[in-house]
């Protein structure tokens, strides 16, 4: 064997701890989009039968979060693969995938302001 052969084979084996297998990716992307789009159908059904929300602006919104659930799965699938494969750095991802999302959840906020009393 010689040394190009050798190093790739260890530079496949290193991706493959880091990198779950493409199916893996794909059922982890497909389950957070389910997830998302379940909840979002749930939270605006009451605002378009209520008239507060047009059809088509709630369609879109759940396509966009269908699309932020898969992206969301896909990073979670990940993380929860390289924890299982090397446990300190898998700590680590876990860690700063749920600061991620907990920045991401609380951006779109807008800051509380305080009635003045009367």
């Amino acid at each position: 064997m010689s040394s190009i052969q050798h190093y790739t084979k260890v530079a496949t084996r290193q991706v493959e701890r880091m990198v779950p297998p493409a199916d893996a990716l794909l059922r982890a992307g497909a389950t957070g989009a389910m997830a998302a789009t379940v909840w979002s159908v749930y939270t605006q059904s009451p605002l378009v039968t209520g008239g507060a929300m047009p059809r088509d602006s709630a369609i879109s919104q759940t396509v966009k979060h269908a699309a932020i659930g898969a992206g969301a799965g896909v990073v979670i699938g990940t993380a929860a693969h390289v924890a299982r494969r090397t446990p300190l750095l898998g700590l680590a991802g876990v860690i700063a995938a749920g600061v991620g999302a907990l920045y991401l959840a609380g951006r779109g906020r807008k800051p509380e302001t305080s009635a003045p009393e009367a």
